[in-house]
């Protein structure tokens, strides 16, 4: 019964900001948000979520737990979410639909499907096999529900029509926004409570093998060949539970090309912390060979920090007019941007650049809230009224 992963925090940061979104709408619009399935008070996104009024928790533990088996075991950590209009019937429990479901089971009330990416069919040898089987099988199964699949992006949509080209699910795009705010600042000064430089390159990435530290890693070698070393700041688990030897790869690799003095990895720390290192930093970098939508970009973007970012397909449709972009895998063009753009770089804050778009983010989230609520009620109609109708209405007859 844990609520937050920390194997995978872009998932709780994701409902996290999913919130956010839905708290933007004005009280009559927002639906009541239930917070399903291993949910304990003691969580701190739980403890967060809970704050606003319009989100409560039933404290019931999800039965799909028992069926993930040990590859998927990560996805019972994240919190799942319901979306309860005005009770029916007189029942306050009537739940009209869950967000967000990994797999098919059988429910009382309509599910609306999320699959996050379909990085295991692009970069399969990262997975064991039994993870690649869970996955086939499982995403196949949601393919052929009457029903509705959440994707974070217009690339994760291709991958899908190209893997399930005869799927019967219906696919919707909704991109998430950051939630950052100018009233969640206030964490100490990074600099000085970690011992930083005033002037850095930002990494907030999990170390995992396709986040690809590597090549920001050996970027930094070629930059020192030209006198140039600028330092490099990560947080993020240091750790990746399919490559574990991978972190300790890493810094070996850094240590032969002599640049391992230039990179800070301060691992897991607070979000309030993370957000002054964010605010702070000269630029953030975002390496990733793989997304389905980046948090990171999201983040960066919300606070009107410059962007270097490899040229995969999700980063393109988020940071198309706010980015240096570089070829992905590649440490010779990353070497090349930063060879260009470090010199005119400078350390942030810079107030009115965060302002303005705090403020652009802020108009975005009302658009984002009723596109995410017209999928939610597409969802609950088919369940209502399409093949799957009888069968679901009989089990919500039970409740």
């Amino acid at each position: 019964m844990v609520a937050e992963d920390i194997r995978w925090i872009g998932g709780s940061i994701y409902l996290r900001n999913l919130v956010h979104i839905l708290a933007s709408l004005p009280p009559r619009e927002r639906p009541a948000v239930v917070l399903l399935g291993g949910v304990t008070a003691q969580s701190a996104l739980v403890r967060h979520l809970s704050s606003f009024d319009f989100v409560r928790g039933i404290g019931r533990t999800h039965e799909a737990a028992a069926k993930l088996g040990r590859a998927g075991a990560w996805m019972e950590r994240l919190l799942r979410y319901a979306t309860r209009r005005l009770p029916r019937s007189g029942n306050s429990r009537a739940i009209d639909l869950e967000f967000p479901v990994f797999e098919v089971g059988e429910r009382a009330w309509p599910s609306l499907y999320w699959i996050p990416d379909f990085q295991h069919a692009t970069m399969p040898q990262l997975f064991s096999r039994e993870e690649l089987r869970w996955r086939d099988a499982t995403y196949s199964r949601i393919a052929q529900q009457h029903g509705v699949l959440l994707l974070s992006s217009q690339a994760a949509l291709s991958d899908f029509r190209r893997l399930f080209p005869d799927a019967v699910v219906s696919p919707r795009v909704w991109s998430f926004c950051s939630s950052l705010g100018a009233a969640e600042q206030g964490g100490a000064n990074p600099c000085e409570k970690y011992g930083l430089p005033e002037k850095f390159l930002y990494v907030p990435n999990q170390f995992w093998v396709h986040k690809d530290h590597a090549t920001v890693f050996r970027g930094l070698g070629l930059l020192r060949a030209k006198g140039i070393a600028p330092t490099v700041v990560c947080t993020g688990l240091q750790e990746d539970y399919r490559h574990p030897g991978h972190f300790r790869a890493l810094m070996e690799e850094a240590g032969t090309s002599g640049v391992v003095a230039q990179i800070r990895s301060l691992g897991l720390v607070p979000r309030e912390d993370q957000l002054e290192i964010f605010r702070r930093a000269a630029a953030v970098v975002q390496p990733s060979l793989f997304e389905g939508w980046s948090t990171v970009v999201e983040d960066t973007k919300s606070l009107g920090r410059p962007l270097i970012v490899s040229d995969i397909p999700p980063h393109l449709e988020q940071a198309v007019n706010a980015a240096h972009f570089f070829r992905a895998g590649s440490p010779e063009d990353l070497a090349r941007v930063l060879e260009a753009v470090w010199p005119r770089l400078v350390p942030g804050p810079d107030p009115s650049a965060e302002r303005s778009a705090i403020d652009a983010t802020a108009r975005r989230r009302p658009e984002l809230a009723r596109g995410f609520m017209a999928i939610a009620e597409e969802t609950i109609r088919r369940a209502s009224y399409g093949p799957a109708s009888t069968k679901w209405a009989e089990r919500a007859g039970n409740r």
